[in-house]
């Protein structure tokens, strides 16, 4: 049975990186669709972009674009946390490039909180970085 869950959550994560990508097409995409929630930091050379993308009752999926002039080694699912309400949940998955290169782009994947949250912030705490970079959004508006 692992299995088929494991490619039921690979399909649903490359699924939400391609519906990330139609949205990041569009020139001007309407207030609540996942490109308007994109939330993006620049610090240290290094910019990240994070959308959500999902939530589904597999797991919760955001996109997450990493840029920089140099080569970017994190291991992204392992530094990123999600706070929703006073749940903290570490990535269950990444599904995207691996370390190295100057872009690195892909889905992290969480389980999905006990509860429905008022607010959700995904954190990013980058090695070498003084503080986690932070993401937030309202839940209302990722409905």
């Amino acid at each position: 049975m692992a299995p088929l869950n494991a490619s039921i959550r690979a399909g649903t994560a490359a699924a939400a990186l391609a519906l990330y990508g139609s949205l990041a097409l569009a020139q001007a995409p309407p207030p609540g669709t996942a490109a308007a929630t994109t939330r993006t930091t620049t610090e240290a050379g290094v910019t990240i972009k994070v959308t959500p993308v999902a939530l589904l009752p597999i797991g919760w999926m955001f996109a997450v674009v990493l840029e920089s002039t140099s080569s970017i080694d994190d291991n992204v699912k392992a530094q990123a946390l999600l706070v929703a309400g006073a749940e903290q949940l570490q990535a269950s998955e990444w599904d995207g490039a691996g370390p190295g290169g100057a872009r690195r782009e892909g889905v992290l994947t969480f389980p999905v909180p006990k509860a429905d949250p008022a607010a959700l912030e995904l954190r990013i705490a980058r090695k070498g970085e003084a503080a986690p970079r932070v993401f937030k959004w309202e839940r209302a508006d990722l409905k």
